[in-house]
Parts: structure tokens; C-alpha cells; sequence
């Protein structure tokens, strides 16, 4: 493993380090996106919750307008009959004219109220919330028709006993399971949100920890690849640098060690091949710097034998200058005697110029001679043939 990590390139070193810390980027990431969604999805039971008790808080809202309106119209119609007859009695007319503006009033919070209702049946609901809601629903339903519109109808017909006999259930029972079940989704509710709040700050304190433990992973990764780093490759580098330094200096003494196969290793290698070219080239540049010193005392010794083979050729040339100028003057003899030739010569060639003549005179006159003889032998041929043939003639 040791040798695995020594022989390790820089390239794969700096590529685990960014892989790891994109991992721990990746799983932070990870743990944030979980707890948003975590924390989504609270806020969306949160907000349903929310809903549902707004819806619940209107239909609450319109019930007790439509409750009190009925008071008022009940009120207003027995306040009319003690105006009328001085003593509250068994009301066997129908309802004054403000009693049933008032009772209008109250039926339209009615409608309200059932509207408002049946827009609370339509939200989605929790499913642990499922009997509280239910529980709502039903009390709330029983509430109206056994309770609220009984009350209606005996306002509307004026029937204030009956009124009196149904305000009496709606107070003590119908309105108690229902006021039992809103409570119940409210405490449902406000478990909710206390649960939803201490899982939040559970999650909170994970993700503080997960943070703090983040954090000092990654100090202690940078811590470790600064290490790495410095005894990697800061600290071989420098040592290169030195290892150059003296290079430079020329000292090519000191021993390059090649620790491992990585980059820096491979720079060392190159180091070290370069130190031993160095050495060699040196040593060759040294053996011819011998050779070269060599050959100058050899040159030295050749000058002065050169030298001294100089002087005996100036002593010789002295003597070959005093034999020149002997030469000289016997030459100057010789061009004397060669003018006095010439001028012999000159007066023989005249003599011979004029032996020439002579001799062409004695040739032409020798060809006129040989022409003459031509002629002489011809005319004796011709004599001959005379006289052969006159000999012919004789016999």
C-alpha cells in the first residue's frame, strides 16, 4: 500500500482528492435537497392543516352568525309582542316585520355556512386525521339538520316554546359533540405542528452536525493533501531546485536518487540523466582540453626545432645569396659574350645571306644547264633513231 501510495501520479492524487471532495459536495447536496424536502413536505401538511382549519374556522364563523341571527329574530319577536301586549304569551300570530328581516339575515349565514362547509368536505385531508375530520363532519351535519334548521322552521312558523324546547338540544348536545370534535382536530392540529417543529429542529441539529462533521473532514482532507502535497511534490521539487543550484555551480558530485515512478520521479530520472550526459560531455571536453595541451607542447617543441632549422636556412640562404651573386656576374659574362655572339652571327647570317644568292645563281644556272642537256639528249635519241634506222635502211 505504502508503495502503491509512493508510486501514485500527481494527476490520479489530484483526481481522488476532487472526486472526494465532489462526493462530499454531492452528499452535502444530498443532505440538503432531503431536508428541503422533508421541509416541503411539512410546510404542505402544515398548509393542508392550515386549510382545513380556516375552512373549519368560516363554517364555525357562519354557524354562529346564523345562531345569533336566529337569537336576534327570536329576541326581536318576542320584544314586539311585549310592546304589543304588555305580557310575553303563547304567540300564536306570525313574526313581526323586523324578526323576519332578521331571521333573512340568519338564513343567508345558513347558506354561508353550508357553502363554507361544502368547500370543507372537498380539501384533502391527512389520513391521521381522518376520524377528528370525520367526527367534524358528522357532528357538524347532525348539528344542522337536528339542531339549526328545527330552530328555523319554528322561528319561521313563530312557534317560540318549540324554539325555546330545540335552542336547549342545540346548546346541549348537538353543540357539544360538535364543539368536542373541532377540538379534537385542533389538538390533532397543534400536535401536528409541534411534532412538525420538533422534527424540524432534529433535523436542524443533524444538519448542523452533518455540517460540522462536513467541515472537519474537509479540514482534515486539506490538512492531509497539503501533507501529501508537501512531501509529494513541494519538497521534491525543491530538492530538484537544489539538485540544479548545483548543476549550475558545476559541482555534478552529488547523487540524484530516483525514489518512485510519478511525475516527479520521471523529472528526477531526467535530472539524473541529465547530470551523467553532463559528466560525460565534461570528461570528453576534459580529455580534449589534455589532448589539445598536449598537442600545444608538441607544437611548442616542433617551433623551436622549426626555429632553429630557420636559422640554418638564413645561413644557408646567406651562402646561396653570395653564390647568386657570382652567378650574376658570370651571367653578366655570359650576356656579354652572347651580344658579341649575336653580333657574329649577324655578320655570318650576311655572309650566308649572300652565299644564298650565289647558290640560287649556281641553281638556276645548273637548271638551265640540265635543260640544255634534256635537249641535247633528246636531239641524240633522235639521232639515234636516225641512224638505227638508217642502219635498217643500209641493210
Amino acid at each position: 500500500m505504502r508503495k502503491f501510495f509512493a508510486n501514485m501520479t500527481i494527476r490520479s492524487s489530484l483526481l481522488w482528492v476532487l472526486a472526494f471532495f465532489s462526493f462530499m459536495l454531492v452528499i452535502g447536496a444530498a443532505l440538503g435537497v432531503l431536508s428541503l424536502r422533508i421541509s416541503n413536505t411539512t410546510l404542505a401538511e402544515i398548509k393542508q392543516s392550515q386549510e382545513l382549519n380556516d375552512a373549519l374556522g368560516r363554517v364555525v364563523s357562519s354557524y354562529k352568525d346564523s345562531l345569533n341571527g336566529l337569537g336576534r329574530a327570536a329576541s326581536a319577536n318576542y320584544a314586539d309582542i311585549v310592546r304589543s301586549v304588555g305580557q310575553p304569551t303563547v304567540l300564536t300570530q306570525g313574526l313581526s316585520s323586523e324578526a323576519a328581516g332578521l331571521l333573512e339575515r340568519a338564513k343567508a349565514s345558513q347558506n354561508k355556512g353550508q357553502a363554507e362547509f361544502d368547500y370543507f368536505k372537498t380539501l384533502p385531508k391527512p389520513a391521521e386525521a381522518a376520524d377528528s375530520l370525520k367526527e367534524v363532519e358528522e357532528s357538524y351535519g347532525a348539528l344542522v339538520q337536528q339542531g339549526l334548521l328545527p330552530l328555523t322552521a319554528a322561528l319561521e312558523k313563530a312557534d317560540m316554546p318549540a324554539y325555546q324546547t330545540q335552542v336547549q338540544k342545540v346548546q346541549d348536545a348537538l353543540e357539544g359533540r360538535f364543539a368536542r370534535a373541532v377540538e379534537g382536530f385542533d389538538f390533532w392540529r397543534a400536535s401536528k405542528m409541534l411534532d412538525a417543529f420538533e422534527v424540524a429542529q432534529v433535523r436542524y441539529q443533524f444538519v448542523l452536525m452533518a455540517v460540522g462533521a462536513g467541515g472537519v473532514i474537509a479540514a482534515l482532507l486539506v490538512f492531509a493533501t497539503y501533507v501529501f502535497l508537501r512531501r509529494r511534490v513541494l519538497q521534491p521539487l525543491k530538492d530538484a531546485g537544489h539538485h540544479f543550484d548545483r548543476i549550475a555551480g558545476g559541482d555534478l558530485t552529488a547523487r540524484v536518487e530516483v525514489r518512485n515512478t510519478n511525475e516527479i520521479g520521471q523529472l528526477f530520472a531526467a535530472l539524473k540523466r541529465m547530470q551523467e550526459s553532463l559528466t560525460r560531455t565534461v570528461s570528453s571536453v576534459r580529455r580534449g582540453v589534455d589532448e589539445i595541451n598536449t598537442g600545444s607542447h608538441e607544437i611548442a617543441a616542433g617551433n623551436t626545432d622549426l626555429s632553429s632549422r630557420t636559422e640554418q636556412q638564413a645561413a644557408s640562404l646567406e651562402e646561396t645569396a653570395a653564390s647568386m651573386e657570382e652567378l650574376a656576374s658570370t651571367v653578366k659574362q655570359n650576356a656579354d659574350n652572347a651580344r658579341q655572339a649575336n653580333q657574329l652571327a649577324a655578320s655570318a647570317s650576311d655572309v650566308a645571306e649572300r652565299g644564298g644568292s650565289a647558290v640560287a645563281e649556281v641553281v638556276n644556272t645548273m637548271q638551265g644547264i640540265s635543260a640544255s642537256s634534256r635537249k641535247i639528249s633528246e636531239i641524240v635519241s633522235v639521232i639515234d633513231g636516225i641512224a638505227f634506222q638508217t642502219n635498217i635502211l643500209a641493210l
